[in-house]
């Protein structure tokens, strides 16, 4: 990243779109951001045990605002209905699942807290703003609003500068196109996504035909496609139009590349299926942008 990066953001809906934009103005990095929101990740909670369930190895636990979610047994750690205790959030509710925790029992919690036995935030975690701020500490951070500079610790505030041509309607047309599950690729190359609860499956087409430099070509800059859009867990590419041997061979190029030079780093390029699809798994963490674009479209927002 370079000097001429800046962090853009557009108050929208009461939410903060976030948008990394380098010196050409391509997004680099994307993401909303829900001030109020409960249940963010790197969150700590205090948080009641609801029901256990030994058959998912965890249980069910209430965080504050009757937010609810799934813990899973620590080893040598045992939950018991109605307990209270301090636990992190390592996944964000999205696509269907629920908020997912992991247990904190060394956590020295207040007296005070413990003795209203009902849950409580005890700590928020860093938002994707602060985590850009912090990674790109020479981008300056920019909006048309000035009452998002309260969202900002203090020790990044200075930063901030009111800009009224920042996040322009250009920018807000590219941030929501990220909700779209249908966009061009590379060489004619079309791709269409479709999200289900236990994987992400996306289709490539290519109305004009493709071979396989095409396909590679395409399939790289997809990756970054799944980057900005915040895409989790499984993942099924199906190339336009190859043979299987070729598939097999071009998964390889695509491992190499992903290795190489992607920088979500919880991505693994796993191989490709028997049927020639190519497999990927992400590191389901902050819901995807996607999903959440995906939402305020059916809402009509």
């Amino acid at each position: 990243m370079s000097s001429d990066d800046v962090i853009e953001l557009l108050a929208y809906k009461g939410q903060v779109y976030a948008a990394l934009v380098n010196g050409e103005g391509d997004i680099c990095r994307s993401g909303i951001y829900h001030p109020e929101e409960s249940g963010q990740l790197g969150d700590i909670h205090w948080v009641k045990i609801l029901k256990s369930v030994p058959g998912l190895s965890g249980a069910f636990v209430l965080l504050e605002k009757n937010v609810e979610g799934f813990l899973p047994y620590r080893k040598n750690y045992s939950f018991q209905e109605g307990d209270f205790l301090a636990a992190s959030i390592t996944r964000e509710a999205q696509h269907g699942k629920g908020l997912r925790l992991k247990a904190l029992p060394d956590l020295k919690i207040p007296d005070k807290i413990k003795n209203e036995k009902k849950p409580f935030l005890l700590k928020r975690g860093k938002s994707l703003l602060q985590i850009w701020a912090e990674e790109f500490p020479r981008a300056e951070i920019r909006s048309p609003h000035p009452e998002i500079a309260l969202y900002f610790p203090k020790e990044i505030r200075s930063r901030f500068q009111i800009d009224y041509n920042a996040f322009d309607a250009g920018l807000k047309e590219a941030f929501e196109a990220l909700g779209d599950p249908h966009f061009d690729l590379s060489h004619g190359i079309e791709a269409h996504l479709c999200v289900t609860e236990a994987l992400t499956a996306i289709d490539l087409d290519a109305p004009q035909g493709a071979g396989f430099e095409e396909n590679r070509r395409a399939i790289e800059k997809l990756l970054r496609e799944i980057e900005l859009r915040h895409l989790g867990g499984v993942i099924l590419i199906d190339p336009a139009g190859l043979p299987l041997k070729k598939r097999f061979a071009l998964t390889k190029f695509i491992q190499e590349y992903a290795k190489q030079t992607f920088s979500l780093k919880s991505l693994n390029v796993l191989g490709a299926t028997p049927s020639g699809m190519i497999e990927l798994s992400v590191k389901r963490e902050r819901k995807s942008l996607f999903e959440a674009l995906q939402s305020l479209e059916e809402q009509g927002v």
